[in-house]
């Protein structure tokens, strides 16, 4: 039996420090509950890359050609006499004066199939920018998985200031969700909070060779470093050092070494939180050393702090786990007992919760997680439909089942303030989590993998290798495996952390005051 639960958690182990709660191998989904409704949207089909594309317009792009047909000025009230046949379009510009570029409500509905655009007129509903639930909700009828109406592009040209022209999905029917290219905002900080490109059009050369970049010194406040791929790209870091001396190294997270007074992980994007520990920041230059898996180029943003409270917004979307659906201010009424719970373990309250269903073929390619290897490819497309979030949040993403976790973060921390990244979200395995008697509370699942979006290492891993630096949580060496299976328990930890949330089992609900105190510090609470 324990031999059983040491599978049942062990698997949750990411490359150098995992964002990962523990995995159940194999284990069979949860049935559903009969009271929840759902269509089963399995379909299957191909989306686009939901990655971070590199923008750029064209300006000397031909106009689209006139869509076939011409003026139908019938006596039921259909168009003007004097208006020019329907345009297709990609942006506003390709439209006159008095038409936008919106939705062709004629030809929506396919589900994948690319969004129709024409140039038309704007109905009497939200602008661009506005919160919504349907196409109805939105003036040119494109309403983003994430809730809120969204001008299409062709590249960053097209889009104003802070924006980004990005590959997002509209809702364009009860179960269909059309791709096209739409204007998000890259950042969306809290009040009292600062973004700034600090260095842009960096470039990782191919073939893992290493590239430096200085980083700005923080203040006491804590910044947070993000360094954004341009095009789809795992990047690595391997060092953070501080005037000569080593804060973070990759290669060094092994049993019986010194934690690193300052860790970093990364892959779809790395991000540096300084400092992430008690004390004083780092003194001396700072520099981080990255690796990058192919040719890329890199953008680096400083997040900086303002006032902060002690909640937490939340952006759920429904992926088909438990067969939920939007209901409720906090969702249905188990998963808003957990998102409470999960909140009360951190020391923090329940802010906003903003809901969102997935439908059609992406609620079926994304509902169970598949793994090559050690990653889960389509992950990043997963959390990358969280892009268009108008206000700072944590994505919780709600699936059936993952092969390679419980729960997991997209960073540690997260990409704070950056929605629509292939690291901006959480997600968890639901219908394995909510089994009866399954050994791992939901609310603690949700709990630890929100601990690490907000920053927090795990205690010990399962090898014994120690990968946080705050002073008052304890460390549980390698020795105490008492029956050398390679996996340290939370009965092999007992008095050495392994009641602690933030323990690679999450073996209990506690936390030091140390991170409390990080929790707390974070800049994305209001």
């Amino acid at each position: 039996m324990r031999r059983a639960a040491a599978l049942a958690l062990a698997l949750g182990l990411a490359l150098g420090c995992s964002a990962r709660t523990p995995l159940g191998v194999g284990a069979p989904s949860a049935a559903p509950d009969a009271g929840e409704l759902d269509d089963a949207g399995v379909a299957d089909g191909s989306a686009p890359d939901g990655g971070i594309p590199d923008g750029g317009t064209d300006a000397a792009r031909p106009p689209p050609p006139p869509r076939d047909g011409g003026t139908d000025a019938g006596a039921d009230g259909g168009r003007d006499a004097g208006r020019p046949p329907d345009v297709l379009c990609e942006a506003d510009a390709d439209c006159p004066a008095d038409r936008l570029c919106r939705l062709d409500d004629a030809l929506a509905g396919e589900d994948l199939a690319p969004a129709p655009l024409v140039c038309g007129e704007a109905s009497p509903a939200a602008l661009d920018f506005e919160r919504c639930d349907l196409p109805a909700d939105c003036a040119r009828g494109l309403c983003l998985v994430a809730g809120v109406c969204t001008p299409p592009c062709l590249g960053d040209a097209d889009c104003g200031p802070g924006l980004r022209c990005r590959e997002v999905h509209a809702r364009t029917a009860a179960r269909a969700l059309q791709p096209f290219r739409g204007c998000v905002p890259a950042f969306v900080p809290p009040a009292g909070a600062t973004v700034e490109a600090v260095a842009e059009s960096l470039v990782a050369p191919p073939g893992g060779e290493e590239l430096a970049i200085p980083l700005r010194a923080p203040g006491m406040e804590p910044t947070l470093h993000l360094l954004l791929p341009r095009e789809e790209a795992l990047v690595f870091p391997l060092r953070l050092t501080s005037g000569g001396e080593v804060l973070s190294d990759a290669e060094r997270f092994v049993p019986g070494e010194p934690p690193p007074r300052n860790p970093v992980v990364g892959e779809s994007l790395v991000t540096v939180l300084l400092p992430n520990a008690g004390g004083a920041p780092p003194a001396g230059p700072l520099e981080l050393t990255v690796v990058a898996d192919g040719r890329t180029t890199l953008d680096l943003f400083e997040l900086r702090g303002g006032p902060r409270g002690r909640r937490l917004d939340v952006d759920v979307f429904y992926v088909g786990g438990g067969r939920l659906r939007p209901a409720g201010e906090a969702g249905p009424p188990r998963l808003a007992s957990a998102l409470r719970g999960a909140m009360a373990r951190l020391g923090l309250r329940l802010g906003r919760v903003h809901q969102h269903e997935v439908v059609g073929a992406l609620r079926g390619r994304y509902g169970i997680l598949e793994a090559v290897g050690e990653r889960m490819p389509e992950l990043g497309d997963l959390f990358a439909l969280s892009a268009g979030a108008p206000e700072s949040s944590v994505a919780l993403f709600v699936v059936r089942d993952m092969e390679l976790a419980l729960g997991i973060s997209g960073g540690i921390p997260g990409p704070w303030t950056a929605p629509g990244t292939r690291a901006s979200g959480v997600a968890v395995a639901f219908d394995l989590l909510d089994m009866p008697g399954f050994p791992l509370p939901l609310e603690r699942v949700l709990a630890h993998e929100f601990g690490h979006y907000l920053g927090l290492f795990h205690t010990t891993e399962a090898d014994g290798t120690r990968i946080e630096p705050l002073g008052d949580t304890p460390a549980c060496p390698v020795e105490n495996d008492a029956d050398g299976d390679g996996f340290l328990l939370p009965e092999e930890c007992v008095g050495a952390g392994g009641d602690n949330l933030m323990f690679w089992a999450a073996g209990g609900d506690g936390l030091s005051a140390e991170q409390r105190g990080l929790v707390r510090r974070a800049l994305l609470l209001r």
